[in-house]
């Protein structure tokens, strides 16, 4: 067998078709053949699309606490596309246009709904209810899918009717006049917080909805209270949060969201 160095190399097309098997014999060719690599396709790189934890037989709908949306909403078609694989086919042309985006970097409106959808149902975005009408929630920045915060919402039904109003007082809702949280509660309101609960209706009475231990001081809490700022007015602009970060004898810091100061 010759051992001499190969005069020369060169490059052809990758082929179309696997090779199963080649095989070199001496003499039979004085130049090596290697693959030519796939050049790389160009364009733009798009955004992946939130996983709406459709695993092990569980649908999209399930990973939201097994809800229901209202039967006028469109969350149930977004929530059960044709093609549930959202980790593939993401190009502009196979992408549901439900879905379809001008930016690679912005999501859609109904995409970052699912995603706030997820961050309520994990906790990311707290949601709680105050009484039969009232509700405290997490602030959430669409852009940034992150939560914030917190605000007051009421819900009233209109009339005699199943008709529902709900009012924010998110930044989002005072400039728009609607919002996630408001979204929310006309989709899954019913399911989620049922009317038969018992709650302390006096309109004047101090709630506190959430307290999280202080991993930093001993004996310290981040506690935050919904508060009436005048007696006897059961209304979403007559609640106000206030925060204490502090011990439980009332030493500490109180913040009054409507009065920094």
């Amino acid at each position: 067998m010759d051992h001499s160095p190969v005069s020369r190399v060169s490059y052809r097309p990758y082929p179309s078709t696997p090779i199963e098997k080649v095989t070199y014999t001496a003499g039979e060719s004085s130049e090596l053949v290697s693959p030519q690599r796939r050049p790389r396709q160009r364009g733009y790189t798009r955004a992946k699309r939130p996983s709406t934890r459709a695993h092990a037989g569980n649908s999209p709908t399930r990973a939201i606490r097994g809800l229901t949306p209202s039967s006028n909403s469109t969350t149930y078609d977004l929530l059960h596309p044709d093609n549930t694989d959202t980790t593939s086919n993401l190009s502009p042309q196979n992408t549901d246009s439900r879905f379809r985006n001008t930016s690679p970097l912005r999501p859609t409106l109904d995409e970052a709904y699912l995603v706030f959808l997820e961050a309520v149902s994990s906790g990311e975005c707290a949601f709680y209810q105050l009484n039969q009408v009232m509700f405290v929630a997490n602030g959430w920045n669409i852009h940034k899918s992150e939560a914030h915060g917190w605000y007051h919402l009421q819900s009233a039904s209109i009339g005699l009717t199943d008709t529902v109003t709900v009012v924010c007082m998110c930044p989002e809702y005072r400039n728009r006049d609607h919002c996630f949280h408001q979204r929310f509660l006309l989709d899954y309101g019913k399911q989620t917080f049922p009317v038969g609960h018992l709650f302390n209706e006096n309109p004047s009475s101090t709630i506190l909805f959430s307290r999280v231990k202080d991993v930093l001081l001993e004996d310290a809490f981040i506690n935050h209270f919904s508060v009436a700022s005048h007696l006897g007015h059961n209304t979403v602009k007559n609640r106000v949060i206030v925060d204490h970060h502090g011990d439980d004898k009332g030493g500490g810091s109180w913040n009054c969201a409507r009065d920094p100061s």
